[in-house]
């Protein structure tokens, strides 16, 4: 504050990525090692996938239903029309 007067100054936006190493997982009571290890697994050829196709390539099915927004949404930033509003 150098006038007394506090200033806005709009919006920032933090992001933080491969901060814990992929070897490391978290164990769960409930499930099995080999089902983590399974649903680890599952998770990384979804994100292959999407990565080399796009999201929509492999969404649920219920995203395809009257009033789903998944698909709709995909290409907006965080869902939202961010940038692309004064298109």
């Amino acid at each position: 504050m150098i006038s007394g007067k506090v200033k806005p100054f709009g919006t920032s936006q933090l992001v933080a990525a491969g901060l814990v190493d992929d070897n490391v997982v978290q164990l769960n009571l409930f499930d099995t090692k080999y089902k983590t290890l399974k649903n680890r697994n599952l998770d990384r050829t979804v994100d292959d996938i999407r990565k080399k196709y796009g999201f929509t390539s492999l969404i649920k099915l219920s995203s395809k239903s009257t009033g789903a927004t998944a698909v709709q949404r995909a290409g907006l930033v965080g869902g939202h029309a961010g940038g692309n509003s004064y298109e």
